[in-house]
Formats: structure tokens, C-alpha cells, sequence
């Protein structure tokens, strides 16, 4: 029994290292992981698209559906882009394979808005999509152009239709360092 008993004492700190590193990493500046059940979604959308959210179960469903005319965009506002950070985290999946557009809305005023995106290519199982921001490098709209996103001008992230109609979920977005 001593000898069990020093078995467990020497390769439980072993166990707890390898639970350790496997964990999932530090999640950064949290947006939102929509455990609070309060949305502040901005729907831009326009023509006949809509999009609809339903918070269930600590993830956002998001559809991008209706009609075939006009375009969609969803914006979670930023209130203040954390010194050093260069990169977005989200955590997504869908129930069929599906590609949407992660994107930034630049400002700070609405004759200074820019989108800038990266498609992210969405399947069945929950995954993480880190980008940075330098990565976003699809201009999708604006009332100017600069020649890439400004990580300081960041006032909100979000997500734009590539495939339609489309549904997916959100565990979390975060912006990292």
C-alpha cells in the first residue's frame, strides 16, 4: 500500500503538468464568450438578407438568410483595442461545412468606416481561428480605403456572408496579443 500510495504522490504532479499543457491557451481579452445572455450585436445588413441570433448555451447562432439581394453584416462593437494586441480569437463551428467572412469595422467616425476580412472556412467540429489582424486583407467596404487594417482604428468585429444562406455558431471572440 506505501508503495501505491508513493507511486501516485510521485506521477501526480507528471499528470497535472501534461493536464496542464493541454489545456486550452489563455483566451486573451474576451469580447464576449455569450455567457451573459445580453447581445450587442450591431445588424447591418441590407436588400432582403437578414440575420437572426439566438444566444443558447454559452455560443451565439448566427443565420445569414432571406432573400437573394442585398448583403449581410453582423458587428460586436469594441470599446477599446488593448495596447500590443495583434491578433483575433474565435471559436466557431456550423452544422455543415461553410465559409463566413471574420472582419473589422475601422473608424472611429462613419465617414472613416472601413471592413476589412479573412474568410474562415467553418466545419462540423468547435475550432479556434486566431488571425491577426495583419492578415485581414479582404477589403470588404468602406467610405475610404487604406492600404490594410489598423490594429488602433479597430472599433468593432464581426462576421459578413461568403456563403448564403449560411448558419453557424460563436463560443467566443477574444482579441489576443
Amino acid at each position: 500500500m506505501t508503495f501505491l500510495r508513493g507511486a501516485v504522490l510521485r506521477l501526480l504532479p507528471l499528470l497535472l503538468a501534461g493536464c496542464a499543457a493541454a489545456a486550452a491557451p489563455e483566451p486573451g481579452v474576451i469580447v464576449d464568450d455569450f455567457e451573459s445572455g445580453r447581445a450587442r450585436w450591431r445588424d447591418a445588413g441590407s436588400g432582403a438578407k437578414r440575420t437572426e441570433v439566438d444566444l443558447r448555451a454559452g455560443a451565439a447562432r448566427i443565420t445569414f438568410g432571406g432573400g437573394a439581394t442585398g448583403w449581410t453584416d453582423l458587428t460586436w462593437p469594441v470599446d477599446r483595442w488593448p495596447e500590443g494586441a495583434t491578433a483575433i480569437a474565435v471559436r466557431v463551428r456550423a452544422p455543415r461545412a461553410c465559409r463566413v467572412f471574420l472582419k473589422v469595422n475601422l473608424g472611429p467616425e462613419h465617414d472613416d468606416l472601413e471592413m476589412w476580412g479573412r474568410t474562415l472556412e467553418l466545419t462540423a467540429e468547435w475550432r479556434e481561428h486566431v488571425v491577426p489582424v495583419a492578415q485581414l486583407t479582404h477589403y470588404i467596404w468602406g467610405h475610404r480605403r487604406s492600404a490594410g487594417p489598423d490594429a488602433s482604428r479597430i472599433v468593432g468585429i464581426g462576421f459578413a456572408e461568403s456563403d448564403f444562406p449560411v448558419t453557424f455558431e460563436v463560443d467566443f471572440i477574444a482579441i489576443r496579443r
